[in-house]
């Protein structure tokens, strides 16, 4: 791709930004068991690893995904019990970044690029992650899968992204997507712009074999980014 002035970066949330592995698991669990018991199922063992797994992919069928069999059909409802969990959490301030993220996003944002930040996470847990993690303040546009506008056609993330940019008013070309899952590096690819994936997050590694390129940790972006210039 040819070399040009990175101008604008789009980042992912969970996984890339926010280590979703704490506040975010237990909050799942407790949701998926308090539902499960209301309904009469007792009490539901909850692997730990399973949700961790499926961070990432947009939040109904997140929940659809890691739920047993006979609780699927409750997926609406754990989503909206362990929401709230999540919320608490976050107020509480259980969640976290992972390390550097706040001074490298600060470090971008003073050498004159824009950011941004899009996500399938639900939208009350979205706002709660920015707002009690110290992000929201630092991108210049922000958006979750929940708050796209109605008739938005999928795939979503790619929407989001082509929605980012031009909020931004910066071509694809000049811009790059992080994330942690092949579904933020394909969305960047799709709309134009140079991928990083973040091996420390929850993908797999083959998950970024065709990324532009990657990074074993978040303060490595802008050296990073420098190179694509």
């Amino acid at each position: 791709m040819t070399r040009t002035r990175v101008e604008a970066v789009v980042f992912d949330l969970d996984g890339t930004l926010v280590d979703s592995g704490t506040a975010v698991i237990g909050a799942v669990a407790t949701g998926i068991r308090e539902v499960a018991e209301r309904h009469g199922h007792g009490r539901i063992d909850v692997d730990p690893s399973v949700l961790r797994a499926a961070l990432g992919r947009p939040a109904r069928e997140y929940f659809r995904t890691v739920l047993p069999r006979k609780l699927v059909d409750l997926a609406d409802e754990v989503k909206e019990v362990a929401t709230r969990h999540e919320v608490d959490a976050l107020r509480e301030g259980h969640g976290r970044t992972f390390d550097a993220v706040l001074p490298t996003l600060d470090a971008l944002r003073s050498s004159g690029r824009r950011l941004a930040c899009v996500s399938n996470a639900q939208a009350p847990y979205f706002r709660a992650a920015l707002d009690h993690l110290g992000l929201g303040s630092r991108f210049a546009f922000t958006e979750c899968q929940e708050e796209l506008p109605a008739g938005a056609d999928p795939p979503f993330k790619v929407a989001m992204l082509r929605r980012a940019l031009a909020a931004l008013d910066v071509a694809p070309a000049r811009a790059v997507m992080v994330g942690d899952r092949e579904e933020d590096l394909v969305s960047g690819r799709t709309v134009g712009c140079r991928t990083i994936g973040a091996v420390y997050g929850f993908g797999e590694p083959d998950e970024f074999v065709d990324a532009d390129a990657t990074v074993e940790r978040f303060a490595a972006l802008v050296d990073v980014i420098d190179a694509f210039e």
